[in-house]
């Protein structure tokens, strides 16, 4: 932006559900062509819950928002539940060497999962651990 000087530095920061939210779609309709009033209610309803959630960034000049984006909650789901267990080769290593899974999810080395599923792991690994420190 320094070797543009007619360039107006914005703002980008969390679409609020009191910003005017009229810009946006406004600045849609310029980009993409007048939608019907039917569309427009449906806009607004599509756009109220990532709004709420702090799932909308919008650029800002001064007040008015001039751009915005909307990222999607993208954790994984798995027939209903959070994802299984997951472990790459350390900490699949380290299980097998005894290491309690509580244990490795505090060293980052596994994630997903469930408490009850950990307690079977845990006793199908069970053993003394060690060497730990080449984990």
């Amino acid at each position: 932006m320094a070797d543009r000087p007619d360039a107006t530095p914005v703002l980008i920061r969390a679409v609020r559900p009191d910003d005017d939210l009229d810009a946006q779609l406004d600045l849609a309709e310029r980009s993409f062509g007048p939608g019907s009033p039917a569309g427009r209610d449906q806009w607004r309803r599509a756009i109220a819950d990532p709004i709420v959630g702090g799932r909308s960034l919008g650029a800002f000049d001064g007040d008015r928002l001039v751009g915005a984006a909307i990222f999607h909650d993208m954790r994984q789901w798995w027939c209903g539940t959070g994802p299984p267990l997951t472990l790459g080769a350390r900490g699949l290593a380290a299980l097998y060497a005894g290491t309690p899974v509580i244990t490795l999810r505090q060293a980052g080395l596994a994630s997903g999962g469930s408490a009850e599923h950990d307690a079977a792991l845990d006793a199908a690994c069970a053993g003394t651990a060690y060497m730990l420190d080449a984990f």
